[in-house]
């Protein structure tokens, strides 16, 4: 571990940056433990996201009314331990998934809504129980049915028919099931995992899904109960754009004013395909991935638009980049203002055998990005994470994650 600036704004970093990592296994007396403090961070899996109390250790001091701005807001978790301290969260991402998800977990859910869900819930699982067991087939289909075993194919048809028609008639519970649908996903298709595109095979018996949907219900009811219990009173509601960091964020301020913190962790310079990542989500909730996924439009640092390139290209496109999300996050600071940035080091195509990965600091373009506009580093810490599995990096032995401290001059 490295820290550098001054020292007690170095400790919180380092404090920040060594929270235990989420638990995977729980009883059931550690699981009411861990919903009452995470509550909605439990709910739908998300690649990269920033540990929530990594988050919830730097916002301590932000004041009931102030605004909290993450241009990179992904799941939300920026926005609901904003909404946590009381104060409004304002996000942005390229991708329309990220938004719902965000603005659904960040908004607290009123308890009649709650138990509307579950009514709802309730009749949803017991028509889908009902076409698995007369095996109707569905009057549309999603995505492809090679990535899903085919009775589990028909049987998420027939449950997103279902969901529909009631997103017909009530929007807002009906995209709170959709979310709920879209959390299952993954789990029950062929892809080993939201950030790996192989596929394997998985043993699922007739009616699971169904039983998955209705399990994920009472946890998701027991997580928004959580959050909204803690959510102060007159929090203001959390305003969220579909837009580019680097071009749309007056966009986003202008009805507000200027930001008081930034909280923000932008993608990883080749890590992460996040287009590739949310394809099959993306399938079974009518998004239209196109604007993402060609070229360089909207998705910073993606995996995908370094094939082909030297490495010194790919950089310096990377820096160009940089240097317009973070000119455009001090144009949305007030002064006196502070931001936190946490960022990874690069995986870059190495020069020897395919699969091989050249880590470049991912710290030194913001850094260099931030002192050209006026954002004065006051802390920074930086700490080993392990290598993707199966890529060998040259030139440095690990990876690292940076924490970043600024201030607004």
């Amino acid at each position: 571990m490295a820290l550098c600036g001054e020292p007690q704004a170095a400790e919180r970093l380092r404090v920040a940056l060594t929270v235990p990592p989420l638990p995977v296994h729980l009883d059931a007396e550690e699981r009411q433990l861990v919903e009452s403090s995470l509550s909605v961070h439990l709910f739908h899996s998300f690649a990269a996201r920033t540990h929530p109390l990594t988050v919830r250790h730097l916002l301590r001091e932000v004041e009931p009314g102030q605004k909290v701005l993450d241009p990179f807001s992904g799941s939300g978790t920026v926005l609901v331990e904003a909404a946590l301290r009381g104060a409004q969260g304002v996000g942005m991402d390229v991708g329309e998934l990220q938004v719902r998800l965000a603005r659904f977990k960040a908004t607290p859910m009123p308890k009649g809504m709650r138990r509307s869900l579950l009514v709802q819930v309730a009749q949803v699982a017991d028509r889908s129980d009902e076409r698995v067991a007369k095996r109707r087939r569905p009057a549309r289909t999603w995505d492809d049915v090679s990535h899903f075993e085919p009775h589990v194919y028909l049987e998420l048809c027939g449950l997103r028919e279902e969901i529909e028609g009631v997103r017909t008639g009530d929007r807002p519970i009906g995209e709170a099931l959709l979310l709920m649908f879209s959390s299952l996903i993954i789990k029950a298709s062929r892809q080993r995992a939201e950030s790996s595109r192989e596929e394997v095979s998985r043993t699922i018996g007739k009616g699971q899904v169904t039983r998955w949907f209705r399990y994920r219900a009472e946890e998701l009811d027991r997580q928004l109960a959580a959050f909204a219990d803690r959510v102060p009173p007159r929090t203001p509601l959390p305003r969220l754009l579909r837009g580019d960091a680097r071009v749309d964020m007056p966009a986003l301020l202008d009805p507000m004013g200027t930001a008081d913190v930034v909280f923000t962790s932008p993608p990883y310079l080749g890590v992460y395909d996040y287009a590739a990542h949310h394809a099959r989500r993306a399938a079974w909730l009518d998004i239209d991935l196109s604007s993402i996924a060609a070229g360089e439009a909207g998705e910073i640092g993606a995996r995908r638009h370094g094939a082909g390139l030297p490495q010194r290209e790919i950089l310096r496109q990377h820096q160009e980049d940089t240097d317009r999300w973070v000119a455009a996050v001090r144009s949305a600071l007030r002064s006196g203002g502070v931001a936190y940035v946490l960022v990874g080091d690069s995986a870059l195509p190495g020069p020897g055998a395919a699969g091989t990965l050249v880590s470049s600091p991912g710290d030194a373009p913001i850094l260099g990005a931030a002192e050209r506009v006026g954002l004065r580093l006051r802390a920074a810490c930086a700490v080993e994470r392990p290598l993707p599995p199966a890529s060998v990096a040259i030139g440095s032995p690990v990876r690292q994650e940076h924490l970043l401290h600024f201030v607004a001059e």
